[in-house]
């Protein structure tokens, strides 16, 4: 595979970058006309820049939603690796008190690659939990006294 040019998170089917997006992550300095140290970036660090990224990769989350909750929760913020996204490609929907899904369309993210990190907003009072669910994450908020209530949340998506 070819590199593509753009950021493999924009790709019509998304995806998390590969050594084939560096063209397998082998440069290799001319030898007659080595790059100048001081001046020109050599193989070496092109290849330990490409290989940091590859592992940022493999690691990051792919999007990173807050919402405010209650009785209509909404998206406060989605720092994301894709380009494109906007509020509106998320759809909240409040299943009951602390039950809240987050979805997309298809091929929105890569798939995911880990359980979602959850953390409530604003208080350490209580407890949360999120899982993934078909293009989306449903996260569960829960008060200090272990009943399901309506929280402010972050969620990490892997």
């Amino acid at each position: 595979m070819v590199a593509p040019n753009a950021n493999t998170f924009d790709l019509t089917i998304p995806r998390r970058p590969g050594t084939n997006d560096f063209n397998g992550v082998a440069k290799i300095d001319d030898s007659s006309e080595p790059p100048d140290p001081q001046t020109m970036p050599n193989a070496a660090e092109w290849n330990t820049i490409e290989w940091l990224i590859l592992a940022i990769g493999r690691v990051m989350p792919v999007v990173v939603i807050s919402i405010a909750g209650g009785a209509t929760p909404s998206v406060i913020s989605f720092p994301c690796a894709r380009a494109s996204v906007v509020v509106g490609t998320f759809t909240v929907t409040r299943n009951g008190a602390g039950d809240v899904s987050i979805t997309w369309p298809t091929n929105t993210f890569p798939a995911s690659v880990s359980t979602p990190v959850a953390s409530l907003n604003g208080s350490a009072d209580g407890r949360i939990t999120a899982t993934n669910i078909s293009n989306g994450v449903r996260v569960y908020t829960f008060n200090a006294a272990g009943t399901a209530t309506d929280r402010d949340f972050t969620v990490q998506v892997y």
